[in-house]
């Protein structure tokens, strides 16, 4: 178990799989670094793979300490995990107008901020 993680997208190594290092301090208070995958399996399940484990760098001790461990240029992507009935709705929706999931949803937020935003 690690405690008061920091994670982020491992751009880098994540050509086949999505791949993403978390930095931690585990039960003896050592600091580490991990890298590993995680895959959604349903709303309430997910696999994680261990891939490596090693004690942080005095660089990534001082990151974490300090709540910095990014790079200034990444854009991290969120994961958002939806409801298995929400996200078959949006798959078929998004299937039938030949698009990607993504951006069916990024559509429909922008709409539904549009409305909020005429409400106000």
């Amino acid at each position: 178990m690690i405690r008061s993680p920091l994670s982020r997208y491992d751009e880098e190594h994540s050509e086949a799989e999505e791949r993403w290092l978390t930095l931690g301090q585990v039960e003896n208070g050592q600091l580490v670094v991990v890298s590993h995958t995680f895959e959604e399996l349903s709303a309430q399940e997910a696999r994680v793979r261990l891939i490596s484990a090693r004690e942080a760098t005095a660089h990534e001790r001082e990151q974490y300490e300090r709540g910095k461990f990014y790079r200034p240029d990444a854009v991290l992507d969120l994961p958002v995990y939806l409801d298995a009935r929400v996200r078959d709705y949006l798959t078929a929706r998004a299937k039938a107008k030949g698009v990607e999931v993504n951006d069916l949803v990024n559509e429909l937020l922008k709409r539904d901020i549009e409305l909020i935003e005429a409400a106000k």
